[in-house]
């Protein structure tokens, strides 16, 4: 019997440990949710009516980002603009975004651009853009205007579904939210679920945070197994328009009135890249010539013969004549107006120049001339140092003798 309530009290010790394990973890999931900042996302926009296709075939755009890659196919028609939006889930870093061309099996890039977004506290971005590249071939760029919009940032919001039936049934509501930024309706995405009774009904999905820029919305009514109305598109929560249109069935005998709208709060920074940058415009170069100027490369003689030659030249430009049937003034020395050319000219060995003669020491003081403010300090130091060998050598000398006399 003493065992049978041993083993019952080992039984309920271990039951309130598990529950208080239990309990521990949902509050510490629900702390960790709770604290956790919301999901941001990033998304590449071409903006139409700024890029036109200069050729016809299917292209895909493409996002690259350190997290992820996401991509969406574009169809090019040649002289119409080009659209399409990519987004993926995006916290810092670097970015890349390529429109690419397939031809047959290959892929061509007509279109790159990379840079980076650094997060420099809550709500602020450091945008770098470090590489445009644009095909002239395949895409035509307008010269004024955005041609890429990139998005960074998610949205707080809910669905609402506002339903008016026109009959007296009873009806299923069930208005769902894209919430991951897939595109796709699934099972963790925010959904609300009602029962409409032949009156007027609002449901809407719960209020939530990191709702990604472009969210799908899904509505639907069904009586029993028939659907009364059902619609389903991409939405752009950023800027409150459908990205495409939506697929839709409806009943109209089912049905007085319906409206499905988007409660929102974007959170986000927005970063145009104008056309102009991706493509600039050509510059026109001209090669012309150029003003006539002379310059001297070298020089070898006294002065006065130099002088001489230059003068002889300058005679010849200024007095054109002909010698042995060839012109002497095709010769240009005439300096550009407020140039100067100088002349060093280096005097013959052995030459008189009028001046005096350099003794041996005067040369060896030129040529230590760039030298003299450190031989002079080195001199200084090297003489004290001497003087104190010196003293030092005389003192133990006296010591020595001193101790011999003792």
């Amino acid at each position: 019997m003493r065992n049978r309530n041993n083993l019952g009290w080992v039984a309920n010790l271990v039951i309130a440990m598990l529950l208080i394990v239990a309990v521990h973890a949902m509050w510490s999931n629900k702390t960790s949710a709770a604290d956790a900042p919301p999901r941001t996302f990033l998304r590449a926009r071409l903006t139409p009516g700024t890029i036109t296709a200069q050729v016809s075939g299917q292209a895909s755009l493409e996002v690259t980002v350190d997290s992820g890659k996401g991509s969406t196919p574009v169809t090019l028609t040649q002289g119409q603009p080009v659209a399409g939006e990519v987004q993926v889930p995006f916290a810092q870093g670097t970015y890349v975004v390529k429109l690419l061309l397939k031809n047959s099996d290959q892929e061509r890039e007509t279109l790159r651009v990379r840079g980076s977004l650094i997060a420099k506290g809550p709500g602020i971005y450091e945008h770098t853009s470090v590489e445009t590249l644009a095909d002239p071939a395949a895409l035509g760029f307008a010269a004024q205007g955005s041609a890429l919009v990139l998005e960074a940032g998610s949205v707080r919001g809910s669905a609402v579904l506002l339903f008016m039936p026109a009959k007296d049934q009873q009806y299923q509501v069930a208005l769902t939210l894209d919430s991951n930024g897939d595109g796709r309706i699934g099972d963790d995405d925010v959904r609300k679920e009602g029962v409409v009774q032949g009156q007027q009904a609002e449901v809407e999905t719960p209020a939530v945070d990191g709702l990604p820029l472009t969210s799908t919305v899904r509505a639907e009514v069904r009586s029993g197994a028939m659907t009364v109305l059902k619609i389903e598109g991409p939405y752009d929560l950023a800027n409150m328009q459908a990205s495409a249109k939506p697929s839709q069935e409806l009943a109209q005998d089912q049905v007085k009135a319906f409206v499905v709208f988007i409660k929102r709060v974007p959170v986000l920074t927005r970063v145009e890249i104008p056309a102009v940058r991706l493509a600039p415009p050509p510059e026109t170069v001209r090669i012309q010539p150029q003003n006539p100027a002379q310059s001297t490369v070298s020089a070898f003689g006294d002065a006065s013969a130099v002088k001489s030659l230059l003068q002889s030249v300058h005679q010849l430009d200024e007095s054109p004549t002909t010698t042995g049937g060839q012109s002497l003034s095709g010769v240009q020395a005439t300096p550009v107006p407020g140039e100067s050319s100088k002349v060093t000219p280096t005097p013959a060995e052995g030459s008189k120049t009028g001046q005096p003669s350099e003794g041996p020491l005067e040369g060896l003081g030129k040529a230590l001339g760039p030298y003299k403010g450190v031989l002079i300090p080195a001199a200084i130091v090297f003489g004290v140092i001497l003087v104190a060998v010196l003293v030092v050598l005389i003192l133990w000398a006296a010591t020595a003798r001193n101790r011999q006399v003792g």
